[in-house]
């Protein structure tokens, strides 16, 4: 093989691998819940509603409503477990709390409730740079005592609000 022929692949390769590498893309970054992480939210929330002391549901789903964990607590109802999951997917789907959603109910939007979500109080979204990573969903047998333990769990993310 002559020195030309081989200098002339050698270029030809490297012009091939930078037009590749060109209109190759950059992927963002996308921060997302573990188990470990979905744990010690569960955790924290479980840990508030007990020295409340109330019982509940507690569940903490994905970005895309899919459950991660579901905590039923001793004495909680069965369905709780359904209801803290519909809550939590409510919130993770829509960015807000899932409370915004029973009050558009309540003002005349029933069509909210062909969605396969729970829309009542209790569900609250867990946001990290402005993005939803997941969602925190609790059921008790007193709605007025779900919102505050959902906050608790979700404010147990390092970074969220």
């Amino acid at each position: 093989m002559s020195v030309r022929f081989l200098l002339s692949a050698v270029l030809a390769l490297g012009v091939a691998g930078a037009a590749q590498a060109a209109d190759s893309v950059a992927l963002p970054s996308i921060k997302q819940l573990d188990l470990a992480a979905a744990e010690r939210i569960a955790q924290a929330a479980d840990q508030y509603a007990k020295q409340q002391g109330w019982v509940g549901s507690i569940a903490v789903v994905d970005n895309a409503g899919y459950p991660i964990v579901v905590r039923r607590m001793d004495g909680a109802t069965a369905i709780s477990a359904d209801l803290a999951i519909r809550k939590a997917k409510a919130s993770a789907l829509f960015g807000a709390p899932s409370v915004n959603f029973e009050n558009r109910v309540n003002d005349g939007h029933p069509a909210l409730l062909a969605l396969d979500v729970t829309t009542l109080a209790g569900g609250q979204p867990i946001l990290v740079e402005g993005k939803v990573i997941g969602a925190v969903g609790v059921s008790t047998p007193v709605g007025a005592h779900d919102d505050p333990i959902a906050v608790a769990g979700a404010h147990a993310v390092d970074g969220a609000h």
